[in-house]
């Protein structure tokens, strides 16, 4: 990732140590590769030895590790689906409160951390755990993030990258 021109940063969960970590430099598809590690869906991504998942589900937007040595900062949110049945039983009680827990979290990280957010609420209509819908998901933000990159980076004066 060193040759981008912005840099780049994957927040992800070392296995080993059990802590969560800001990984940078090396091959941008590696930090890719450990960014889409979730849980439950996709194997842990290996890198330098060590073993790694997403941070996403100990916190949706990791923005707690970035300083203002890392500015700017563009934060990219993936809106979820809020559910809007009732909830019928104790587990599904328990998740609508995480479900507000997170989002709390979430909104009191980018006020604090954030420069620039670029909200993809497009794909607000998938639910999570839609799996078999992934490649209509994955069309529709790319599509909305190449729509709203221009005018969220307008203004902004990108940051000076060293000469190695």
């Amino acid at each position: 990732t060193d040759d981008l021109a912005i840099p780049v940063s994957i927040c992800a969960i070392d296995l080993s140590t059990q802590e969560e970590v800001l990984l940078s430099g090396g091959l941008l598809r590696e930090l890719v590769r450990v960014g889409i590690a979730f849980p439950g869906l996709f194997p842990p991504a290996r890198m330098e030895g060590r073993e790694y998942v997403s941070s996403i589900l100990y916190c949706e937007l990791p923005l707690g590790r970035l300083t203002e040595a890392d500015a700017p900062i563009l934060a990219v949110d993936l809106p979820q689906a809020v559910g809007k049945h009732k909830p019928k039983s104790l587990l599904e009680v328990l998740a609508r409160a995480d479900e507000v827990r997170s989002q709390a979290v979430k909104e009191q990280l980018l006020e604090k951390k954030a420069d620039i957010v670029i909200r993809l609420d497009g794909i607000r209509r998938f639910p999570w755990g839609g799996y078999r819908r992934i490649p209509q998901l994955m069309a529709r933000a790319q599509e909305e993030f190449a729509e709203k990159l221009p005018h969220a980076l307008a203004g902004i004066t990108p940051p000076v990258l060293e000469e190695g």
